[in-house]
């Protein structure tokens, strides 16, 4: 109990105001890479100590009965539509690719459909042609 108080004493510090802003900043800026075109209106950042000098930051959704969900910590196969919507994915294109650790973003592969009967293009020609890539400053992006 008195750790938890001497945690809770030393959240109201300068020090600790300092270390959730920073965890703020770096959350939003990581939410914003992986949903830029997201409505930040809906969302919230939260900010929780584990311990002294130890902060962990989280973008959480505002839900409609006042509860907060966490984007990266929930599985997106249970997000309302709403959420979605706030989160600048529309039903056309779907949820956008999977990151990989590195922060790569992993694009499927253009394999063109083909009929049952009909030979299959082969992949030297449909990888030969040229492919756009750009860069950014956390790692590179495949158009």
């Amino acid at each position: 109990m008195q750790a938890y108080q001497a945690l809770l004493k030393w959240a109201q510090t300068p020090q600790a105001q300092k270390i959730s802003k920073t965890e703020k900043e770096k959350a939003w800026e990581h939410f914003l890479f992986v949903y830029p075109n997201a409505d930040k209106s809906k969302f919230v950042a939260k900010v929780e100590f584990t311990k002294v000098n130890k902060g962990t930051a989280s973008i959480n959704y505002k839900e409609g009965d006042g509860g907060l969900l966490d984007v990266f910590g929930s599985d997106s196969k249970y997000w309302s539509e709403d959420m979605k919507k706030a989160l600048g994915l529309n039903k056309s294109s779907g949820f956008p690719p999977q990151l990989t650790p590195s922060g790569i973003k992993v694009s499927s592969l253009p394999v063109p459909a083909v009929g049952f009967h009909d030979l299959a293009p082969s992949l030297k020609k449909i990888f030969n042609g040229e492919m756009k890539i750009y860069a950014t400053p956390r790692g590179f992006n495949k158009i």
